[in-house]
């Protein structure tokens, strides 16, 4: 469903079992569907311009006891937005980080930690070239749900593609498949004060996925961090079945 200009939609059926809304602007989004069990939405930068409490601040109530695919590519801050009568697992879940709206740690972190366990998790990332963004981007990330797979999906980057990939491996340790994609070209501009330049950060040091079975990699020969993924791979990794150059 696509809308543009409506300021509160009401979706209520008893038999809906997937939903992807397209909304531009909503005041208040409501939608009640016990046999849900796949969610999508997306905004664009307008809906987060009045991010910080405003009262046209959109607000969303999602009451779906079977939601188990949750694909949220918008703001989500648990003053305004609550997922309702949904357990702590999902088999899904999908988020954008930094994508094309303002750039605060509050909405991601809230999502992220609405759940405790997701059979797939997958972090789209883009984030913009001033240090403040990548100290946000940590910050936003600084506590994420178990899963068995990891997928990082890196839009076109200015900052260390290995610091970025390598801090969401030290949270993910329990992980058992790891999908990399690498979409756009790489546009990295240095920064001496940002923290992702920092060798610590680039370091695969204390990084232990000894769940790991299978590595996938597309897109990566256009960039120039291979020999972080190949020395993690040869003295970290304990199992890997598989080690894909898409």
């Amino acid at each position: 469903m696509r809308s543009r200009g409506v300021q509160d939609l009401s979706i209520r059926s008893g038999s809906l079992e997937w939903l992807k809304l397209c909304i531009r602007i909503c005041g208040k989004l409501t939608v009640e569907a016990p046999k849900l069990v796949r969610f999508e939405t997306y905004s664009s930068f307008d809906d987060y311009r009045v991010y910080n409490g405003s009262s046209s601040r959109k607000t969303t109530r999602i009451v779906a006891p079977k939601l188990v695919e949750v694909i949220w590519r918008s703001c989500y801050d648990q003053r305004f937005d609550h997922i309702m009568e949904v357990g702590r697992h999902l088999r899904v879940l999908e988020v954008s980080l930094f994508d094309g709206y303002p750039y605060n740690a509050g909405p991601v972190s809230d999502l992220l930690q609405r759940f405790d366990t997701v059979d797939e998790l997958n972090l789209r990332v883009k984030i913009p070239k001033e240090p403040i963004h990548y100290q946000n981007f940590v910050k936003a990330t600084t506590k994420l749900p178990g899963c068995k797979t990891l997928r990082i999906i890196l839009l076109s980057q200015h900052h260390e593609f290995a610091s970025i990939v390598l801090h969401l491996l030290r949270i993910c340790d329990g992980i058992r498949r790891l999908d990399i994609q690498l979409l756009g070209s790489e546009h990295k501009v240095s920064f001496s004060d940002c923290p992702c330049g920092l060798s610590e950060n680039k370091s695969s040091e204390g990084i232990i996925l000894n769940s790991l079975e299978e590595v996938n990699i597309s897109y990566f020969r256009e960039y120039k961090d291979e020999i972080i993924i190949v020395r993690l791979k040869t003295s970290t990794l304990k199992l890997i079945n598989e080690f894909c150059f898409a």
